[in-house]
């Protein structure tokens, strides 16, 4: 467990660093959303995939760097081997690595998700998708010792248990924080239909926003915010689901991703002509 991040504007809240399992969603989230195709299950937790980001035929994913490492990544009912990956940067909770893609493979269908360059305003509505295991119950309230079912009612929302992986989505808004030298997305759980909750597997899962039609990869989900005394498996309206902002730290992120040694028009030009000079000698 971390200090009390976000302790001025979360009273009462702490800030729990936790691998997780799918989010809970409160009513019904609707039609599966675009996005959703860009996130699988890796390990104990979820992924979101980069895709092609430079052309060079490398596949690449990101995750929360917490989470447990696999060799193997699965997305869309397929599975692919991963071939290396590395933490985005000393201290930060991102990790990104390559998977090895055939050529007839269904994901190659999929353009490069668009890291987001600017961090959305507050109140912008978030996609939230993460591929977990839960079995969530039906609605349920707490008094203020945590004692289900007992008044006065303090607390409202669900248990859940871990049964195999779900994969889930729902709706958030974006509110931008900082915490202990870190920027964060930070979306509460609300009493509102599709809103949702990450909880222990959607580490690494992502909350999207959509620019002018375009769906841009807003936050990497890393952590959960509860309540203190809130008991294990347990997920009611005021938690917040925290995601590392991309748009602050998206250009670690490429940086972490090497681009090709001849990579695009300009490097097939200068290789070209290295060879050009080899057969007039």
């Amino acid at each position: 467990m971390r200090s009390r991040l976000f302790s001025v504007l979360l009273p009462g809240l702490l800030f729990l660093e936790t691998a997780a399992h799918a989010l809970i969603v409160h009513g019904d989230p609707g039609p599966m959303p675009d996005p959703a195709a860009y996130v699988g299950s890796f390990s104990d937790a979820s992924g979101v995939y980069l895709g092609d980001l430079h052309g060079d035929g490398s596949h690449w994913v990101i995750t929360a760097n917490h989470v447990t490492k696999a060799g193997t990544f699965t997305i869309g009912g397929y599975t692919y081997d991963v071939l290396d990956g590395k933490q985005v940067a000393p201290g930060l909770d991102l990790y990104v690595f390559r998977i090895d893609v055939p050529v007839d493979s269904p994901i190659l269908s999929l353009s490069p998700m668009v890291l987001a360059s600017t961090t959305a305003l507050n109140g912008t509505p978030l996609v939230m998708v993460g591929n977990g295991g839960s079995n969530q119950s039906g609605l349920t309230t707490w008094n203020a010792a945590w004692e289900a079912g007992e008044l006065p009612t303090a607390y409202t929302g669900y248990t859940y248990t871990v049964n195999g992986r779900t994969f889930t989505w729902g709706s958030g808004e974006s509110q931008a924080v900082t915490s202990e030298g870190y920027n964060y997305v930070v979306s509460y759980f609300e009493q509102e239909a599709g809103s949702a909750a990450g909880v222990v597997g959607d580490s690494g899962g992502g909350m999207f926003v959509n620019v002018g039609g375009e769906w841009q990869l807003a936050a990497v989900m890393v952590s959960n915010g509860r309540y203190e005394g809130q008991p294990g498996n347990v997920a009611v309206f005021g938690n917040l689901t925290a995601g590392l902002n991309v748009a602050t730290y998206r250009d670690l992120i490429l940086a972490a991703i090497p681009e090709p040694s001849f990579g695009g028009v300009a490097g097939v030009a200068v290789l070209l002509g290295v060879l050009r000079r080899k057969r007039r000698a």
